[in-house]
């Protein structure tokens, strides 16, 4: 068995002709630049099993959703919005995440099956409400803070889910949906997930989903894996065979042997596709496992850029200056055309203008250095390497940025298919 990759949407497209040479977009205006999805740009070697849209972009009016009007009976689904290719499965979710603070979730389990039906979903997840310690609060006076739920309002949260979940699967039979729902579990204790594990089966629901796992320990995880899994090990063979659970928000390549006995078959996550510009040391994942540093070429005209370059009293045009000379650099130095020593040197002397309290100038040095002795890029087949070689590892701007974490989902993916549990 192999474990199948969903990839949450974050709205996240490029430029497919950005000039990285000059550094500019193939059109100033957005509307008239033909901005693709990772999946187009990969072709048929798609980096993933399957995208995962959630209906809250509906709520936040952001993302592929954002303008469509659900109230249509016949509108454009989300596979021809958002251009999925077919092999791909379309799963959707409720958002619960945006509404965790909130008493009741934003949907009704009739609203949440009708938009995915008419949106041509494959899977549909019923509506749940998130397991959190705390929400948000405005008092009279309007300031916010933040207020434990108690032990009872826990469990009210649970009891909306699983009552929400056996309405949801109830009205797609009814209506005779063309999608596959899925059953979401919230609880507290691993015999939360257990107990409402055996329910969802009971009430017909092939695909589960568990939710709440994002802060929880790898240890906490295994327990509630373990807990559903001794209940998936006492249904007949046949039943086994059709069940499927998927793990939302999490990637714990550390528990993956435990997968696949205890039912676990997918899951979601973004979290290789942030790495690209989260941490200052593990930003690029090399085909050989290592992770490296991204190269740091900060925006002058950004305001933030230009309030720190004038409280250091430099000249905006003399930093311009240097701006273009590194990132004239480092294309040379991706084409042998000049040293490290150099090449570094020039980069370091930029950094220094915006340095980040949080990092040690010879510990990002080093780390700076590493990436450019490697050349990582160099050994990588991954479209996205191939095509713009050293600008990938370049922390610059969301079309170098949002490449280095479509080429670090590409080689987590890689790495995930060739393991069978």
């Amino acid at each position: 068995m192999r474990l199948k990759y969903i990839m949450p949407d974050w709205d996240d497209y490029i430029d497919p002709n950005f000039d990285f040479e000059k550094d500019e977009f193939s059109a100033n205006n957005k509307a008239e630049r033909n901005d693709i999805y990772i999946y187009e740009l990969m072709g048929d070697a798609s980096p993933c099993n399957g995208i995962l849209v959630s209906l809250a972009q509906l709520i936040k009016k952001k993302g592929a959703l954002k303008n469509h009007d659900t109230s249509n009976e016949n509108p454009v689904t989300v596979r021809e919005i958002m251009r999925i290719p077919k092999r791909l499965i379309v799963m959707g979710d409720c958002g619960a995440f945006t509404y965790k603070g909130n008493d009741e979730p934003a949907f009704t389990p009739e609203e949440a099956a009708k938009i995915y039906e008419t949106l041509g979903f494959d899977i549909g997840a019923s509506v749940d409400h998130m397991i959190v310690a705390e929400k948000e609060t405005v008092d009279e006076k309007g300031n916010k803070k933040k207020v434990p739920l108690t032990e009872e309002e826990l469990r009210k949260r649970i009891d909306i889910t699983n009552k929400n979940a056996e309405k949801f699967i109830k009205e797609v039979r009814e209506r005779n949906y063309k999608f596959t729902p899925m059953g979401t579990i919230q609880g507290i204790t691993k015999e939360d997930y257990a107990e409402a594990f055996k329910k969802y089966v009971q009430l017909g629901y092939e695909h589960i989903a568990l939710g709440s796992l994002v802060p929880k320990k790898d240890e906490e995880i295994l327990e509630i894996i373990k807990a559903i899994g001794k209940e998936y090990k006492k249904l007949p063979a046949k039943k086994k065979e059709k069940i499927s659970i998927h793990l939302f928000g999490v990637l714990r390549p550390k528990l993956y042997k435990y997968y696949k006995e205890n039912g676990i078959t997918s899951f979601d996550s973004i979290s290789f596709f942030r790495k690209a510009w989260l941490r200052s040391s593990k930003n690029y994942l090399g085909v050989n496992g290592e992770w490296y540093a991204a190269l740091r070429v900060p925006q002058s005209t950004l305001p933030q850029n230009i309030k720190k370059i004038k409280k250091k009293k430099i000249s905006l045009v003399k930093v311009a200056n240097l701006e273009k000379r590194v990132l004239e650099t480092l294309s040379k130095y991706d084409k042998h055309q000049i040293s490290l020593e150099e090449t570094l040197k020039l980069l370091i002397k930029y950094d220094k203008l915006f340095e980040r309290s949080s990092e040690d100038g010879d510990r990002i040095r080093d780390a700076y250095e590493r990436t450019l002795r490697d050349r990582p890029w160099e050994t990588c087949d991954c479209p996205i390497c191939k095509e713009i070689g050293i600008h990938v590892v370049i922390f610059r701007g969301s079309n170098r940025n949002k490449r280095r974490g479509f080429h670090n989902t590409i080689v987590f993916y890689n790495d995930l298919m060739k393991i069978r549990l």
